[in-house]
């Protein structure tokens, strides 16, 4: 990968964060989407309803090309978590890929963060994987992600504990803006020119 770095796509329900995603992984080479709350709409791949199947399928291709999507239906958050750390140790052996989890403060609010996760944050560019997390909220999932995000899509916001974090991390001045975005707008932040930022709108796409 050109650059294998942490992305957060951030912002209320329906704001356009899917369509973000969507966008950031539609030339994805190898990529592997967690939909976490098996939601309708994720099928420009090969869907797994069972970890198993996944990872037979991913033992037999892990060296080309792939677009895989885990959509778990045993409706189980723990369950869920610990199948999260699995995966993610498995892209940290299958290296130069992009892993996407949709739903993470779902996924991680009020649980420890798998330390699997955790390695793959701080794993650097060695390994070349690039991770989107998708969240409602910037809370949930833990500080470190937070501290090691490189670009983040932050759309609508209006609650004033999560405004509070993003102050923190864009400023009084970009914070303002945050209430007033409407659906698909979205303000953009990179960690290589933190004092400066971007409104920008996408337009939406066909279903993943």
């Amino acid at each position: 990968m050109s650059e294998a770095i942490i992305r957060v796509i951030f912002g209320i329900r329906g704001s356009g964060k899917t369509v973000k995603l969507r966008r950031l992984t539609s030339e994805s080479y190898r990529l592997l989407l967690i939909n976490t709350l098996n939601r309708d709409g994720f099928t420009n791949g090969i869907v797994f309803h069972d970890l198993n199947e996944l990872k037979k399928f991913w033992k037999n291709i892990y060296t080309k090309k792939f677009r895989m999507i885990y959509s778990p239906q045993h409706g189980d958050i723990e369950k869920a978590v610990d199948e999260v750390g699995q995966l993610c140790e498995l892209a940290m052996l299958c290296g130069n890929m992009t892993i996407a989890i949709e739903e993470m403060n779902v996924l991680f609010e009020g649980k420890q963060t798998p330390r699997e996760f955790n390695r793959l944050i701080f794993a650097g560019r060695e390994p070349g994987i690039e991770l989107i997390g998708v969240a409602q909220t910037p809370v949930g999932f833990g500080s470190a992600m937070r501290s090691m995000t490189k670009e983040a899509f932050i759309f609508h916001c209006h609650e004033r504990s999560h405004l509070e974090i993003f102050e923190k991390l864009i400023g009084s001045d970009a914070r303002k803006l945050l209430p007033n975005l409407k659906n698909y707008e979205y303000l953009y932040w990179n960690m290589d020119a933190p004092d400066k930022y971007e409104i920008k709108k996408d337009n939406p796409l066909p279903v993943m």
